[in-house]
């Protein structure tokens, strides 16, 4: 990797670049607003989380449908299959796949995308960011504070090396999701994806002191904090402005890691510019580079982030949300169930009395609306008082039905899909063809997700090709069973199709996905061209109550299959081995299920059975 700037002072030259830069960002942010869409993300966000007025009564729709959305879509245990497109690289392929299936449950992409999801529910713009061994800048030379202090002679704590996002590990690959607040482009990109971009940026704040001390970047001491963490209005903790003149919190640094406040932040831009093929952070208040490098990811498309949009429009880059799309439905229904509150209140029972008929305690009564009172009155009941009733309009209990119809229209979700009655009672067969035409954009969305997961994973790939340099022993599932194998990224390097194994998802009920589990057992049965073994494991696996491992049986000499070894699942041989030790054919002494000497991860490695 090239540094292309490291120097304590600032030219003319980088001056005027980090201005042309700064402009660009403003830009970039003004391209990302139009269309009152600031409002409108705030909005989504707000309806999401039920932030209404106090005196309104809501529902929140948008919540309801977004949690719906979320787990229609993702993947509740994505799995890869990998396929070769060289000759000879079949046993590679097998290799990688248990590689990149490893990585999948490592990385926590499932949870990541979740989020990612729910993002392009609100906003219709969700975007991942990949990357290798630090969320703030690859150093293919490693820690300077870590040979710092092994010059030192001082044991430095792996802890230490590590940032603090959990999920960034050291020497191994990250799938991250990004705030679309913090996310910047192109204004001259076309389409909605990020293939005709020029550049994109990322906006991010980290702790003034955690700056001064990254020996990755280029900072002067002096440098002062831009932002503080602070409370709003509401006494939630947020970023804000540090204001000119601040003298709380405001020490001038003269020592690294001294004199600096744990609320003060710096504001900083990480710049990827496919133009010029570099990357670049730049700071807020500094007129310099902080860092400033050549390209060494190497990816298709230049970027490490991808977008994931459901609603796309050709020719434009920002689109429309589902949560967006009704939005103004969300504000009437709840203005209908407002009105309705209001109504009943108006309508309920009220009471006509001659003047002085009930004392002053008697009237009070009334007004507490107890139910079983008794009052005493100074007359006749029924001549001297009297009740007064009315009855509410049905019309104002159709306006929320309507509203409810249109936005399942809008969002192509049928009632049965939201968990309501369907109404007046359907055959099987109508309920069939409603649900069939309710899953069309349901089923294209879940298309969606999963090519942008294989993309993700053949980003991911090169990754690990290039800097995965440590030696693993990995299981994987071949012609013959299961094999061990011990390979590096440089080993695996070549060109692969990418799957999202479809029945990783559940579009349907357990019920029905276990009835179509038995009509295909049944039809296949009979078949010599079908391993029955493994269709009879695919049936059990759908009664999760059953524990599969102990109802087959393996025949004395068969020959292990696919459906002995499945990924992340200890396999005992008949030969030996402690309880809890996952041994196979070939398997290395003490080699867990999974893999063995990756970077970065506990003792034991991915998939060793926990106790």
């Amino acid at each position: 990797m090239a540094v292309l700037t490291k120097s304590n002072k600032v030219g003319k030259a980088e001056k005027k670049e980090v201005e042309k830069w700064q402009t660009r960002i403003k830009l970039s942010e003004a391209f990302r607003n139009g269309e009152n869409r600031k409002n409108a993300w705030k909005n989504a966000k707000q309806m999401y989380r039920g932030y209404f007025k106090e005196d309104v009564i809501s529902v929140p729709i948008v919540y309801s449908y977004g949690r719906q959305m979320v787990p229609f879509l993702y993947f509740k245990n994505p799995v890869v299959e990998c396929t070769a497109l060289q000759e000879g690289f079949a046993q590679k392929a097998k290799i990688l796949e248990a590689v990149d299936n490893m990585l999948l449950r490592e990385m926590r992409v499932k949870e990541q995308l979740k989020l990612i999801i729910q993002d392009a529910f609100l906003y219709d713009y969700g975007i991942r960011k990949i990357g290798y061994d630090s969320e703030f800048g690859y150093d293919e030379e490693g820690s300077l504070w870590k040979s710092l202090f092994e010059e030192a002679g001082i044991e430095m704590p792996e802890e230490e090396l590590l940032e603090y996002n959990t999920i960034v590990i050291k020497e191994f690959p990250f799938f991250l999701r990004v705030p679309p607040r913090r996310f910047y482009v192109d204004p001259d990109i076309e389409g909605p994806t990020l293939d005709t971009a020029k550049y994109v940026i990322e906006e991010f704040y980290r702790p003034l002191d955690d700056v001064l001390a990254d020996d990755r970047y280029d900072v002067p001491s002096d440098i002062k904090a831009s932002h503080k963490l602070d409370k709003d209005k509401d006494g939630e903790l947020v970023v804000s402005p540090k204001l000119v003149g601040e003298k709380a919190n405001d020490p001038k640094p003269t020592v690294q890691g001294k004199g600096v406040s744990d609320v003060d932040r710096l504001r900083l831009w990480e710049i990827w510019d496919k133009e010029n093929n570099e990357v670049m952070v730049i700071a807020d208040g500094h007129d310099g580079f902080l860092r400033r490098t050549e390209d060494v990811w190497g990816l298709s498309n230049f970027f490490p982030y991808d977008r994931l949009c459901f609603n796309p429009v050709s020719d434009e880059h920002y689109s429309t949300s589902d949560a967006m799309y009704i939005e103004k439905q969300q504000l009437e229904y709840n203005d209908a169930k407002t009105q309705e509150m209001i109504h009943r209140r108006k309508e309920n029972t009220k009471w006509v009395a001659r003047k002085n008929a009930l004392p002053a305690e008697e009237k009070k009564k009334f007004e507490d609306g107890k139910p079983g009172m008794m009052v005493e009155i100074n007359g006749v009941p029924g001549t001297d008082i009297q009740a007064i009733t009315s009855s509410m309009s049905p019309d104002i209990y159709r306006v929320g039905e309507e509203l409810r119809n249109d936005i399942q229209d809008i969002l192509a979700l049928g009632k049965n899909q939201v968990s309501q009655e369907m109404g007046k009672r359907k055959t099987a067969h109508e309920a069939q063809i409603i649900d069939q035409y309710a899953q069309l954009r349901s089923d294209e969305r879940r298309d969606i997700v999963a090519d942008f997961i294989e993309r993700s994973i053949h980003d991911i790939n090169k990754l690990v090709f290039k800097f995965w340099d440590t030696p693993t022993v990995i299981k994987y599932v071949g012609e013959d069973g299961a094999k061990w194998e011990e390979w590096t990224g440089e080993d695996l390097q070549g060109d692969y199709a990418i799957q999202i194994v479809p029945n990783s998802t559940l579009p349907h009920t357990k019920e029905q996905y276990q009835q179509k589990i038995e009509k295909l057992y049944s039809m296949l049965a009979g078949n010599p061209m079908i391993n029955l073994k493994e269709m009879t494991r695919i049936l059990l696996d759908s009664y999760e109550e059953f524990d599969t491992e102990r109802l087959l049986l393996t025949k004395p000499g068969e020959a292990p299959s696919m459906a002995d070894f499945r990924p992340g699942q200890p396999h005992h041989d008949e030969g030996g081995g402690e309880p809890g030790q996952a041994m196979g054919p070939g398997s290395p002494p003490n080699a867990p299920a999974e893999a063995v000497g990756a970077p970065g991860l506990p003792k034991g490695g991915p998939g060793q059975p926990k106790e």
